[in-house]
């Protein structure tokens, strides 16, 4: 996905390197990248940057993989939600408050 989104052609090499690299990985790192809904660790990172074939730098690769990059206005929108539900909230005495839908 990062390979198109930075004007790359998606080739299916690449992504087989991805792939062989994730698998060359040790068990506890593979472990990792799995655990923690697909963040790279460095040191696949640092793998797929050496590969000749794999057009992206290390530093490419970061950036296409920082969460904030995709995330638009979501903190913004939280912010304005929690005011507007507070101000709704805030007044009620919540041992007897009841949801009734």
């Amino acid at each position: 996905i990062g390979i198109v989104a930075s004007g790359g052609a998606l080739r299916e090499r690449e992504l087989e390197i991805v792939g062989e690299t994730l698998l060359s990985l040790p068990d506890e790192i593979r472990a990792r990248v799995c655990g923690s809904l697909g963040r790279l660790p460095r040191e696949a990172l640092e793998r797929l940057a050496k590969e000749k074939e794999f057009t992206l730098t290390q530093e490419e690769m970061e950036s296409l993989l920082t969460p904030s990059a995709y995330i638009g206005r979501c903190p913004e929108q939280v912010e304005r939600f929690l005011r507007e539900t507070e101000a709704l909230v805030s007044g009620i005495d919540r041992s007897a408050a009841q949801i009734n839908l």
